[in-house]
């Protein structure tokens, strides 16, 4: 993934915060070298069946998935088994689940759901 899009995601993202965000808590933990892809909550419940289709592709590269422990509990499921089928590690991290669980629509939310990064060994 362009290291711009990643950029100009977390620009975006601090122009409608009220505080500074911190790059690496907006990133679930990653660093933005390490992100080779990622979807938004909103990316991922759009059109799940190409966004699942997309991370299997990316599965079969070495990595792993990280997981935004704030999806609803099928989906963190779902994304699981991928990571396992592929014999792929995965991370799931919870950031602030209280503030989140209380907003309406979280589907349609542009915090991060899933990056995938990829090892820098290949």
């Amino acid at each position: 993934m362009n290291i711009k899009k990643i950029i100009h995601y977390i620009n975006q993202r601090q122009l409608k915060a009220n505080n500074r965000l911190i790059e690496e808590n907006v990133l679930l933990g990653s660093k933005r070298e390490k992100v080779a892809y990622f979807l938004t909550f909103k990316e991922l419940h759009t059109n799940v069946e190409t966004s699942m289709k997309r991370l299997k592709e990316l599965l079969k590269r070495k990595g792993k998935l990280i997981i935004n422990g704030n999806l609803k509990l099928p989906m963190i499921t779902k994304l699981m088994l991928l990571s396992q089928r592929h014999n792929r590690h995965f991370t799931i991290v919870v950031n602030d689940g209280y503030r989140l669980s209380m907003l309406k629509n979280i589907e349609n939310r542009e915090h991060l759901a899933v990056i995938f990064e990829e090892d820098s060994a290949e």
